[in-house]
């Protein structure tokens, strides 16, 4: 198995990179062993970007979507994933 702070290092690379690209933190979530973070693109008040990353003492997971985003459809799809960006985004 891989060396877990291999996984923990790539995930702050990419932090860095996504604010350094001018990806704005959204959401984060620090649990005793996972951390979860949503970053998002905007060019004004268009969405042009989203990026999911997770990380545990195990395996770091990123998703990123590229493109317009309409926050009403993106509701819609994380609601598929279990996941409530409603209150954080104000869609409603």
């Amino acid at each position: 198995a891989e060396d877990p702070s291999v996984a923990k290092e790539k995930f702050t690379e990419v932090k860095s990179t996504l604010k350094s690209k001018g990806w704005e933190p959204v959401v984060q979530v620090n649990e005793d062993d996972e951390q979860v973070l949503i970053y998002m693109k905007m060019n004004g008040s268009a969405m042009e970007g989203m990026t999911v990353m997770t990380v545990d003492d195990e395996e770091v997971m990123f998703i990123n979507i590229i493109g317009k985003l309409d926050p009403k459809q993106l509701g819609k799809v994380m609601n598929s994933f279990d996941v409530d960006i409603d209150a954080e985004l104000g869609v409603d």
